[in-house]
């Protein structure tokens, strides 16, 4: 995904099996946990779990991850974003 400064972005991942009460989701950003606040909101709903970007600076460009864990193990999913100066 490319952006371009000041662009939002909304990451969406679908989360199997649902509802799951042991089920834990848990974002990162270049390997470390996502701080969420002010710029940065997820969700998790009916199975689908989502990060929003607000507002995106070049320091946002990197690799965001999704990571789902249960009793019986976890999976991932990531993608590389780059954003760029206007």
């Amino acid at each position: 995904t490319e952006l371009v400064e000041g662009q939002s972005a909304h990451y969406e991942c679908r989360i199997e099996p649902y509802p799951d009460s042991n089920l834990k989701v848990e974002w990162f950003f270049n390997g470390k946990p996502l701080t969420t606040g002010h710029r940065f909101r997820t969700a998790y709903d009916f199975g689908f779990a989502s990060l929003d970007v607000l507002t995106a600076y070049a320091e946002d460009s990197g690799t965001y991850t999704c990571k789902a864990s249960n009793r019986i193990g976890q999976a991932q999913s990531s993608i590389q974003t780059t954003v760029r100066c206007k």
